[in-house]
């Protein structure tokens, strides 16, 4: 799966979408493992990934809320700065590189802004080579 794909998902996407979520995931960290519920019934858990720095989250949920898709970018981005902007019920979000001075755009134009900031994640990503 490329991050081209994904980025094409999030394009379609109209809301919330845990398959959406879990491409980003596998797109971005390929480390991660299930974790057995206790008191569950067998197979059921939820994965969990590793971020870079080590740490252990839950399942990824960016693309439901603003709050974990800000969360995201500040453990694949760092040194970046995010600007998430809402016109009339669109949402449009930019990625800078701070000490290159370059802005990586992704123009959303959908009705999420946890989209339109997953969208501009990973175009950030792809522009600079880092995507595998």
């Amino acid at each position: 799966m490329s991050i081209a794909y994904v980025i094409e998902r999030l394009e379609m996407a109209s809301g919330p979408d845990r398959d959406l979520d879990e491409l980003i995931a596998a797109a971005l960290f390929p480390e991660h493992e299930f974790m057995q519920l206790k008191d569950a019934p067998e197979g059921v858990g939820c994965m969990m990934y590793r971020w870079p720095d080590g740490q252990q989250v839950s399942a990824l949920r960016a693309t439901s809320s603003i709050d974990a898709a800000v969360k995201l970018y500040e453990l694949v981005l760092p040194r970046h700065d995010l600007f998430i902007e809402n016109y009339g019920g669109e949402w449009f979000s930019s990625i800078k590189d701070r000490f290159e001075k370059k802005t990586y755009m992704s123009r959303a134009n959908c009705k999420n802004g946890a989209i339109a900031t997953c969208q501009a994640i990973l175009s950030a990503l792809q522009a600079k080579g880092e995507a595998r």
